[in-house]
């Protein structure tokens, strides 16, 4: 069974892991606008003699960006304050163990499908891209029941 401390830990990692996919895709964006000649004016890696191709990898690009700035707020706050929840009700004497398994599940179930939905973007495969996203927000889903489940056993 898990434990509080591995709930903080798990929301630990995944933070990090999902600041990190974010900063990728981030930098890859960037990339791709300096090619496609989409960056500022006074920026020094614009390419004067972009493609159509360039142009529409650095949209897509940025639209993976935008995905994130959608999603991974959401997922962040619902797995922090499920946490939160979750060590008030153990403070509270409930038996936490089975929350905390499911809420490192889930956590893990999120941020999986955040970097596979990427994954699957860039390579333009929409059907597993529409059901990874469904995965990962049913993941959070559950983190929010979770939290809900959790906060109505705090007593303190």
């Amino acid at each position: 069974m898990s434990t509080v401390g591995e709930v903080f830990q798990t929301c630990s990692i995944v933070s990090v892991t999902l600041f990190l996919k974010y900063f990728v895709t981030n930098l890859r964006w960037g990339f791709l606008k300096g090619k496609a000649n989409m960056r500022a004016r006074e920026d020094f890696n614009n390419n004067e003699n972009a493609t159509s191709d360039d142009v529409e990898r650095a949209t897509a690009a940025g639209r993976i960006v935008q995905n994130d700035l959608e999603n991974i707020p959401f997922g962040l706050i619902l797995m922090w304050g499920t946490a939160l929840c979750i060590l008030g009700a153990q403070m509270s004497s409930t038996d936490a163990s089975s929350m905390c398994t499911a809420h490192i599940v889930l956590s893990g179930l999120f941020t999986t499908a955040r970097v596979c939905h990427t994954i699957v973007y860039m390579l333009h495969l929409a059907l597993p891209r529409g059901a990874i996203f469904m995965i990962g927000t049913s993941s959070l889903f559950g983190l929010g029941i979770l939290g809900i489940i959790a906060a109505f056993e705090i007593s303190i």
